[in-house]
């Protein structure tokens, strides 16, 4: 089967398991937010900043460094399983132990117990980490997809019944811990892959595995870093119930790009791989999926900038209202958000893995200098300068790209054009019809479905009159890629 067609497959399973997943989670955490207080997220939000960082240095980025090798014999998988194996145990017993001066250092003791007993997320996902490569070699996505679903949905469960139940921030580690443990076991129920006994001497393969994994993780870090530097200075200097805020807001963020742009992320870097030695259809490749990325980010977060107001009180209730403007502030990341998260897949394929490493240290310096220095401005200012960091760092990574790979900066441009421009479009006129009480006596939901439908009728005019020609490439590429019973034309771009 054809690269094109099995990056194609991959994406409608990702798309799916990213749809499902995000959409339950969202459901899940407008539901609780709705019983818990602010205080309780910023607690949750303040423990998995130490939870994630444990996570993704005892990852060793060890996944992304075995999907792009081109073979993966079973005795290097079985190195890299038990040396996950020990690693993540290690993080699991130093947050156990340390859970408590970790929460007097953060000046929230009260965070102590929430951060022992998420501590075991770090063994799991260590876990699942080689099955989880082996199916994304795999292009077997379906099976991750469906290990995902299952897995949000038995921890949403069980964290709205504990958030009834009156368990307070109890809810949401309950919540991330089943759905964690539930996926790590359904994803090794879809791999038949077993591990043999552990064998420790040491082997080139994987200290070049480990070599490749360091900046991958170093890239890794400083994009989760960049978020959960904000977490921890709020928190720290805010309290909790304004991380609580800031967090809500960030969620409907992440939300929306979870959505969009990683099933694409997703499957990039196995593309990206497969069609490395061939310039021309990478950066093809890489258009392409920054294209469709932007046709479904920009409007979506132009049109909570213009909503966020009557939106925020109305889905997560009147207290969550101060999230409201945070929202609108976060949403204009939305234009350096698009190319981003290919940035790290297009390093990697093309082993300029040492570029991440570089590109970490600036994303890190940056997000710290800025948002330290607007945290005495207040909660808006620390909002502010994420997008500033963002900008600044989406042309880093553009520069990078040129300079590493030769991509051109006018593929960039072309492929975020049509949805900035008709988003752009969108956006002023669903805020004029609201600024203008353009749809008086409407209130509540029935405003809120009104501008909705407005917005995509604007949005939809504005790709229709100005970008006729892009739709109609991207229609005859889907339907290409639907057609089974035909070959793809020489043409087709991955």
């Amino acid at each position: 089967m054809s690269v094109a067609r099995l990056t194609f497959r991959s994406g409608v399973w990702n798309l799916a398991a990213n749809v499902g997943q995000q959409a339950l989670n969202f459901l899940f955490f407008v539901y609780t937010a709705r019983l818990l207080d602010p205080t309780a997220f910023g607690l949750m939000a303040l423990a998995m900043v130490l939870v994630d960082s444990f996570t993704v240095v005892g990852r060793f980025g060890l996944v992304e460094a075995t999907i792009q090798r081109a073979d993966m014999p079973d005795a290097l998988q079985n190195r890299v399983f038990w040396l996950l194996q020990a690693v993540g145990l290690a993080a699991t017993f130093a947050l156990w132990f340390g859970a408590g001066p970790l929460a007097d250092a953060f000046s929230h003791p009260e965070m102590a117990q929430p951060l022992r007993w998420l501590a075991p997320v770090c063994w799991l996902l260590n876990s699942s980490a080689v099955p989880e490569a082996r199916l994304q070699r795999a292009f077997g996505h379906g099976a991750m997809a469906r290990s995902t679903l299952w897995g949000v949905t038995a921890g949403g469960a069980v964290g709205v019944a504990f958030a009834v139940a009156g368990f307070g921030v109890f809810s949401l580690v309950a919540q991330k811990f089943v759905s964690v443990a539930v996926q790590c076991v359904l994803m090794w129920s879809k791999e038949r892959w077993r591990p043999s006994l552990p064998t420790l001497a040491p082997t080139t393969e994987i200290r070049q595995l480990v070599g490749i994994g360091f900046h991958v993780t170093s890239a890794n870090l400083v994009l989760m870093l960049n978020t959960k530097l904000m977490d921890l200075l709020v928190g720290l200097f805010m309290g909790a119930a304004t991380l609580g805020y800031l967090r809500t807001a960030w969620r409907c963020f992440e939300f929306v790009l979870h959505v969009c742009v990683g099933p694409l992320a997703n499957v990039s870097l196995v593309t990206f791989s497969r069609v490395r030695s061939e310039p021309a259809r990478l950066f093809v490749a890489y258009g392409r999926m920054l294209e469709i990325a932007s046709l479904a980010i920009f409007p979506i977060f132009f049109g909570l900038a213009a909503t966020a107001p009557l939106a925020m009180p109305l889905v997560f209730g009147d207290q969550w209202a101060p999230a409201a403007p945070l929202m609108q502030a976060l949403s204009l990341i939305a234009v350096a958000g698009a190319p981003n998260p290919f940035f790290v897949p297009m390093m990697t394929a093309t082993g300029n893995t040492s570029r991440l490493t570089t590109q970490g240290v600036i994303h890190i310096v940056l997000s710290l200098l800025l948002t330290a220095a607007m945290t005495p401005f207040g909660v808006m200012a620390v909002a502010i300068a994420q997008v500033a960091r963002a900008t600044l760092m989406t042309g880093v990574s553009l520069w990078m790209m040129r300079f590493s790979v030769d991509l051109p900066y006018a593929a960039t441009w072309a492929a975020i054009r049509p949805g900035l421009i008709s988003a752009g479009f969108m956006s002023i006129v669903v805020w004029s019809s609201l600024y203008w009480h353009i749809f008086a006596p409407l209130t509540g939901w029935l405003l809120l479905s009104t501008a909705v439908v407005a917005g995509v009728a604007a949005y939809g005019l504005g790709l229709v009159l100005g970008f006729r020609q892009e739709l109609g490439e991207l229609w005859n590429e889907a339907r290409a890629l639907l057609r089974r019973d035909e070959p793809l034309d020489a043409a087709t771009p991955v």
